[in-house]
């Protein structure tokens, strides 16, 4: 089983990220997509999965930060896909109705 969107650089897993994961790998999960949600989000993300061989990442811009999408940010995302081996996906690109 494959976590495909999951946020494992939010704060909330700062106490027991590690705790957490491995609950996850022992309920079935054996890979992690985590998902930056924006230009300052996309180094945590990076750095994450390149401490742990089954995290990829995903790099987007979340729906609720979409004006903030700039050309200096479409540039930036577009290098990391291109440069990152563990830039799997472009996500959090989606419409949130809530």
């Amino acid at each position: 089983m494959i976590d495909t969107h999951c946020h494992l650089t939010y704060p909330d897993f700062d106490k027991d990220r590690d705790e957490m994961l491995e609950r996850a790998r022992a309920a079935g999960v054996e890979a992690f997509v985590t998902i930056g949600t924006g230009p300052e989000d996309w180094p945590g993300c990076i750095s994450l999965a390149h401490e742990r061989s089954d995290v990829s990442v995903a790099l987007g811009i979340h729906p609720n930060e979409a004006a903030c999408f700039d050309d200096d940010s479409f540039s930036k995302l577009s290098a990391l896909a291109r440069s990152e081996k563990k830039v799997v996906a472009i996500g959090e690109t989606g419409l949130d109705f809530f």
